[in-house]
C-alpha cells in the first residue's frame, strides 16, 4: 500500500508541473503569435495531456497488479506448508496430528504470539461462522484453539532458516505438531472456575499434568488417574497392544467394507471385517488332551440358571469384572429381560452378548446389589436404588402408579404447597434439571398457575417439566419456596421478588 501511495503522489506532481508549463506556453502564444499558431499549440497541448494521463493510468494499474500478485504468492506459499489431513493421521499409532505454521517472525516468542493473538477474537462455546465473516471462519481462530486444546498431550516444535525466495520476503519458518490434533474449535478446553477440579490427584501448578501420557488407537485418558481406557481390540498401558477378539460384534455381519473408513467405531467393533485382525490372530483354545483308558468317572456341574431362565456353563465373572459389563453390571434395553430382542439363545450364539449387553440375563453375572429393576427401571449401583420411569414406583419399580391413581381420591395441596402423593424422591442432581432449576414454574398452582395435584397424577411430565416440588418428587432447592411468584436462584439461595413484594421469601408487600 505504501508503494502505491508514493507512485500516486509522484504522478500528481508531474501532472501539475505539466499543466503549469502548458499555461505559460498558452499565455506567450496569445501575446506574440497569430491565431493560427495558437490553434496548433492548443492541439499539441491537448494531445500531450492525454498521453500523460494514459501513462499515469498504466503505471498505477501495473503497480496494483504487482502488489496483489506478491500478496497471493506469499499466502499460497504459507498455506502450502500445511500437509494434508490424511498425511497427518498416523495409522501405526491410531492418532491424528494437529499443526500450526508461522512465517516471517524473528523469533519463537513472536511466532507463538501470532497464534495466540487469535484469542482476542475467539468466543468460547460458539461456532466461528456465527461471529466471524468468511467461508473458513474457523481458520481465523484455529491456531489458538490448537494451542490450548485439551486433547494435545505432546507437542513437538522446530524452525528452519531459508534463503529469501523472490516475492516471499520470509527467512524463517516455524512449525509445531500436536498429538493429538484438535477436533473442532468450539470448546477446545473445559471452561471452569476452579483449577484442577477434574484432576486433584495429578495437579501441577494449576494444570492437569500426566507427564505427556498419550493413549494410542483412540484410547481415552483419565486425567485424574493418568490411565488409559482402551477401545475394543486394544490393551496395554497406552492402548498399543492389538488384542484381537474371537469374532466381530454380531451386527458387523453383512456390513460393507466401505463402512470401515466411513465410521470411526468399525475398526474396533469389526476388526476382522476392516482387516485390523486376521483369523490367525483370533484367540484359540488348547486342543483337548489325549485320554487313556481309566476307570475314573467325572461329573459335569449343573449349569447356572439366571433369574430369567438362561443357562450358563463355565466360569462366571467376578463382581469387579461385572461392573464393566452391560450397563454398569445390569442388562441393557437390547435384552429380552428388559423388553429387547436378545434371547437366551443369543447368549451362547454370540460371544459378546453376555458381556456387552446382557450379563445378568445370560447368567454371566449376578444382579448388582441383588436387585433387578422392573418395567425398564434403571439400577444405580452406587446407591442400590432403582430409578423408575414415569408411571412406575416402588423399590423395584413394580407398582403401576397410574393404575393406583385412577382409584384414589384427588389430593389437594397441603400447607407447604405440596401434593400428598407419596412419590419416590429424585436425587438433587436430577431435580436441578426439572422445572425452574429445581423449583416449580409459574404454571403450577403452588405459583398461582393452573396445574393441580390431579395433573401431577394424570400427566407424567407435569412433575418433571413444571412442578417438581408441588408434585412431591423434589425437595425445594436450598429448603426455600419463594412466595408471591418470586423466583429462587439456587446458586445464591436468594429469592428475586416481584416489584410489589420484598423479604427473604418475598412474603412482605411493599
Amino acid at each position: 500500500m505504501a508503494v502505491i501511495v508514493v507512485v500516486v503522489v509522484v504522478v500528481v506532481v508531474v501532472i501539475v508541473a505539466v499543466v503549469v508549463v502548458i499555461v505559460v506556453i498558452l499565455v506567450v502564444a496569445i501575446v506574440v503569435v497569430e491565431v493560427v499558431v495558437l490553434v496548433v499549440v492548443v492541439v499539441i497541448v491537448v494531445v500531450f495531456i492525454l498521453f500523460v494521463v494514459i501513462v499515469v493510468v498504466v503505471v498505477v494499474v501495473v503497480v496494483v497488479v504487482v502488489v496483489v500478485v506478491v500478496v497471493v504468492v506469499v499466502a499460497v506459499v504459507v498455506v502450502l506448508f500445511h500437509p494434508s489431513l490424511n498425511f497427518f493421521f498416523i495409522t501405526a499409532y491410531g492418532i491424528g496430528i494437529g499443526q500450526n505454521v508461522a512465517a516471517g517472525q524473528v523469533d519463537w516468542s513472536k511466532a507463538m504470539y501470532a497464534w495466540f493473538k487469535e484469542s482476542f477474537i475467539y468466543k468460547y462455546g460458539l461456532k466461528p461462522k456465527d461471529y466471524l465473516p468468511g467461508p473458513n471462519a474457523w481458520a481465523k481462530v484455529g491456531h489458538y484453539t490448537q494451542m490450548v486444546s485439551r486433547r494435545s498431550y505432546r507437542i513437538g516444535c522446530g524452525y528452519t532458516s531459508c534463503r529469501n525466495k523472490k516475492g516471499s520476503g520470509y527467512s524463517r519458518y516455524y512449525v509445531c505438531n500436536y498429538a493429538s490434533g484438535q477436533y473442532g474449535v468450539i470448546t477446545p478446553y473445559t471452561n471452569g472456575t476452579e483449577r484442577c477440579s477434574d484432576c486433584p490427584d495429578s495437579c501441577n501448578n494449576g494444570l492437569c499434568d500426566c507427564k505427556g501420557k498419550l493413549c494410542l488407537n483412540s484410547g481415552t485418558l483419565d486425567i485424574n488417574k493418568c490411565t488409559c481406557k482402551c477401545r475394543r481390540t486394544y490393551t496395554g498401558s497406552d492402548c498399543s497392544v492389538l488384542t484381537c477378539p474371537e469374532n466381530d460384534v454380531w451386527w458387523c455381519k453383512n456390513k460393507p467394507v466401505t463402512s470401515c473408513k466411513k465410521y470411526s467405531n468399525y475398526p474396533f467393533d469389526c476388526p476382522y471385517l476392516c482387516g485390523v485382525c486376521n483369523k490367525t490372530d483370533a484367540p484359540t483354545t488348547a486342543p483337548p488332551p489325549t485320554t487313556t483308558t481309566t476307570t475314573t468317572t467325572t461329573t459335569t456341574p449343573a449349569p447356572f440358571v439366571s433369574p430369567h431362565g438362561c443357562k450358563f456353563t463355565g466360569q462366571r465373572a467376578t463382581s469387579d469384572q461385572c461392573k464393566k459389563y452391560g450397563k454398569r453390571g445390569s442388562d441393557m434395553n437390547f435384552c429380552q429381560s428388559r423388553g429387547g430382542g436378545f434371547t437366551c439363545d443369543d447368549c451362547t450364539k454370540y460371544y459378546n452378548v453376555k458381556t456387552d449387553y446382557c450379563p445378568v440375563m445370560c447368567g454371566y453375572c449376578d444382579p448388582p446389589c441383588g436387585k433387578i429393576c422392573q418395567n425398564r427401571g434403571v439400577l444405580n449401583p452406587d446407591t442400590c436404588q432403582c430409578e423408575c420411569t414415569e408411571r412406575w414406583t416402588g423399590d423395584l419399580c413394580e407398582i403401576d402408579y397410574w393404575a393406583i391413581s385412577t382409584t384414589t381420591p384427588i389430593p389437594t395441596l397441603n400447607a407447604d404447597n405440596v401434593c400428598p402423593l407419596n412419590l419416590d424422591k429424585h436425587t438433587v442432581d436430577q431435580c436441578r434439571k426439572y422445572g425452574a432449576e429445581g423449583s416449580d414454574t409459574q404454571f403450577c398452582k403452588s405459583k398461582g398457575g393452573q396445574f393441580t395435584c390431579e395433573d401431577c397424577r394424570k400427566y407424567y411430565n407435569v412433575k418433571t417439566d413444571y412442578c417438581p416440588v408441588m408434585c412431591g418428587i423434589c425437595e425445594p432447592p436450598c429448603g426455600m419456596v419463594c412466595l408471591n411468584k418470586g423466583v429462587l436462584n439456587p446458586d445464591t439461595c436468594t429469592c428475586k421478588c416481584k416489584s410489589n413484594f420484598t423479604g427473604r421469601l418475598c412474603e412482605t408487600p411493599n
